[in-house]
């Protein structure tokens, strides 16, 4: 199907899916006579890791080539899925130029605004200011009525210092589509996604207002509160963010009993319960009330067994009073189910980076947990989430320069998340208390 679907789009989405065992298939991959077309091709750099950009750039060539023969409805869509792969492999290797190449060949393709928008992010990132708002002007068509691009040239009047300008920018994104809270939502999607958590929550509160007397909206009001939420404990915002959660409940309750909803978002309202519990955990362990964490960390565990951060807080609870055996039991009993979800969905970054993050923190089988942890960057890279993850494993591998290293990346995806700058601070303490062992040779 990959070598011979007649749709170049579903070719590669099925490519998506057999990534997770190209290892184990690498064989008969490489025997197999496919066709040259861009899935092939991204299968075949998958498999042969040192040609992967010669093969994903032969494949970007060709998904250019079919958009300007007009081949098409599906070249253009074809085109973006090849240079968001070839730029993500650009940008693990540092090649900042030629991830710039590739965003501008697409938005001068096809004049797509997510396009101009990530050519626009990537020239933010490398502080090239007086060239964002060039660019911005050569594709303002292609961001007409867009409140994302107006944030943009926000983030520059910021780093530039002028406050003025800044707010003018803001306010009239603020201001677009006042009844739309789709585009709002989409909009504080994307700031969040930038790291820009501050203007995000102003676009989440947004959703908030223009729904909040609509009763068939509660879906808005529901996901926009699961936004500000995560903004919230982002910035260790703990009060704002349990007030959101409980709203959010309160409102998916209310939609349940209108027969909405569904399971999906059941299993979604346990995780906020769970993630209330912590909460309150997180608050008993700072007034040093042991036994009221223990019996609320169970009560999370009851309510999500095996929930990551649970079970590392308990396990540090039950080291702490000598219950040794206890504590490795239950972060065994939590691996297992960790394994048997890699088994069951294999191609799912979180199901790596949970049990990484699980055992890293309990200080248990410390090489499993790096490899798991780089599974889940290959699996979804640039993500700060796993970044940290894969640093804390480094940590507790007593590599804390390499630990810094990775959160300093991590903090460049997400710079307003409090939590990843205040472990980045661990890390350099740590660090600098463990000055790096010199190397008979490379490694």
């Amino acid at each position: 199907l990959i070598g011979f679907d007649s749709n170049d789009v579903v070719a590669w989405q099925l490519a998506t899916r057999l990534r997770p065992w190209v290892s184990k298939c690498r064989d008969t991959i490489l025997a197999t006579r496919l066709p040259p077309r861009p899935a092939t091709l991204r299968l075949q750099a998958w498999a042969q890791p040192e040609r992967a950009t010669e093969l994903l750039e032969r494949a970007w060539s060709l998904a250019r080539q079919r958009l300007r023969r007009g081949a098409d409805e599906y070249a253009a869509p074809l085109l973006d899925l090849a240079t968001r792969e070839l730029a993500s492999l650009y940008r693990q290797q540092k090649r900042f130029d030629d991830v710039e190449r590739c965003w501008r060949a697409l938005a001068e393709d096809t004049r797509d605004a997510e396009a101009v928008l990530s050519l626009l992010g990537l020239l933010l990132e490398r502080n090239q200011h007086q060239r964002v708002e060039a660019e911005w002007n050569r594709y303002r068509h292609a961001l007409e009525g867009d409140a994302r691009g107006l944030y943009v040239l926000a983030r520059v009047a910021a780093a530039q210092g002028d406050k003025e300008r800044e707010r003018g920018l803001v306010s009239t994104a603020l201001s677009l589509w006042p009844q739309d809270p789709d585009r709002h939502y989409a909009t504080g999607n994307y700031l969040q996604q930038r790291g820009w958590l501050e203007w995000a929550a102003g676009e989440f509160e947004r959703v908030l207002d223009i729904t909040r007397n609509e009763g068939g909206l509660q879906s808005h009001q529901f996901s926009a509160r699961l936004r500000l939420a995560s903004i919230y404990g982002h910035r260790r915002q703990r009060d704002k963010e349990a007030e959101q959660l409980e709203n959010a409940i309160h409102i998916y309750e209310a939609m349940q009993q209108r027969g909405e909803g569904g399971e999906a978002a059941a299993l979604l309202v346990r995780d906020l319960k769970c993630r209330l519990l912590l909460i309150e955990a997180e608050k008993q362990e700072k007034a040093g009330d042991a036994k009221m964490q223990e019996k609320t960390l169970r009560e999370a565990l009851k309510l999500w067994p095996h929930h990551p951060d649970a079970v590392i807080a308990l396990v540090a609870l039950q080291r702490k009073r000598g219950a040794k055996e206890e504590a490795a039991a239950l972060v065994e009993t939590a691996r297992a189910h960790f394994l048997a979800e890699i088994k069951k969905q294999a191609d799912v970054a979180e199901n790596y980076n949970n049990l990484a993050w699980l055992l890293a923190n309990t200080d248990s089988h410390l090489e499993e947990a790096r490899q798991l942890s780089h599974k889940s960057l290959e699996l979804s890279p640039d993500n700060a989430a796993y970044l940290d993850t894969l640093a804390e494993v480094y940590l507790r591998l007593g590599q804390p320069q390499r630990a810094v290293e990775l959160q300093k990346q991590a903090v460049e995806l997400e710079p307003e998340s409090l939590d990843l700058l205040e472990r980045l601070k661990k890390f350099e303490a740590a660090a600098a208390a463990k000055p790096p062992i010199p190397h008979s040779k490379p490694q």
